[in-house]
C-alpha cells in the first residue's frame, strides 16, 4: 500500500479525496487496532461521528499474501458493476474472482459502523509462486545467516 502511495506521489497525481492507509494491529486479539480507529474517528457504538460522512470507500487488503486474485463485495451488489469494470479493463493483473461472499477480517468494525467493505482475496501460501516472494526470500536469507 505504501508503494501505491509512493507511485501516486511520483506521478504527481492529485486525488480529489484524501487517501489513508491504515495498518491495524492485534487483529487476532480482538480486532483491537481497527476497532479503536473506528471508535475514535467513525462511530462510538450507535453514535456516528462527523468523519463517518467523509468516508467514500474502505478497501480491506488482507486474507493472505501474494497477488490479489479477486474481490468479495460483501453482499453490496451496488458496487459489483464497478469492480467488474476494473477486472475487465485490467486482465493482465490476473484478478478473476468477483463475488458477493462475506468474509471477516479487520473490516468488521467498519461494517458495524455502516461502511460497506470489499475484501480482496489473495493467493494462498500453498502455491509455489506465492511462497517465493521477496519477503520469504529475505526470511530464508536471515535464517541461513544465523
Amino acid at each position: 500500500m505504501m508503494e501505491a502511495l509512493r507511485i501516486l506521489k511520483t506521478l504527481g497525481v492529485q486525488p480529489r479525496r484524501t487517501i489513508r492507509i491504515g495498518l491495524w494491529g492485534a487483529e487476532e486479539q480482538g480486532l483491537l487496532g481497527s476497532r479503536e480507529y473506528v471508535q475514535a474517528h467513525i462511530a462510538d457504538g450507535a453514535t456516528l461521528k462527523p468523519e463517518h460522512a467523509k468516508h467514500s470507500a474502505y478497501f480491506n487488503i488482507d486474507n493472505g499474501t501474494g497477488k490479489i486474485r479477486g474481490i468479495w463485495f460483501q453482499q453490496n451488489f451496488g458496487v459489483q458493476p464497478v469492480f467488474q469494470q476494473w477486472i475487465t479493463r485490467s486482465p493482465d493483473l490476473g484478478v478473476t474472482t468477483l463475488g458477493p461472499r462475506n468474509v471477516s477480517s479487520t473490516d468488521l468494525p467498519f461494517g458495524a459502523a455502516g461502511i460497506r467493505v470489499p475484501v480482496h482475496p489473495r493467493e494462498r501460501l500453498g502455491t509455489t509462486r506465492a511462497r517465493i516472494t521477496p519477503t520469504w526470500t529475505w526470511w530464508i536469507a536471515c535464517s541461513a545467516a544465523t
